[in-house]
């Protein structure tokens, strides 16, 4: 179920990446506009399971199916508390992101 949701989160997020961005360069979305559009799936997954379904047409990999069983999942899915921002563990995060690796 724990890997379910995590596709669920990611596959969201991707189908409202448009959405989700602040400011005009497309490399760059927040960490805030991560935590919503997680959160919106948290805390209204019927609501988040019409909107994958109505995006199906445009995501065919593998036919659909990743996109089926995020609605399925999300359909059944109690809602559950928002999350929340952490800055120290974003900060590691980006620290670590920001490292490049010693064999490169």
């Amino acid at each position: 179920m724990r890997l379910s949701l995590l596709t669920t989160a990611v596959l969201i997020f991707s189908l409202n990446f448009g959405l989700a961005r602040e400011n005009s360069s497309p490399e760059h979305v927040s960490a805030a506009a991560v935590i919503r559009e997680i959160n919106l799936a948290r805390e209204t997954p019927g609501l988040s399971a019409a909107f994958v379904a109505e995006s199906r047409p445009f995501q065919m990999i593998e036919h659909g199916r990743a996109v089926d069983e995020a609605v399925r999942f999300l359909k059944t899915a109690r809602p559950l508390p928002p999350l929340t921002l952490s800055t120290g563990t974003s900060s590691a995060a980006a620290d670590g992101a920001s490292r490049r690796p010693a064999w490169t």
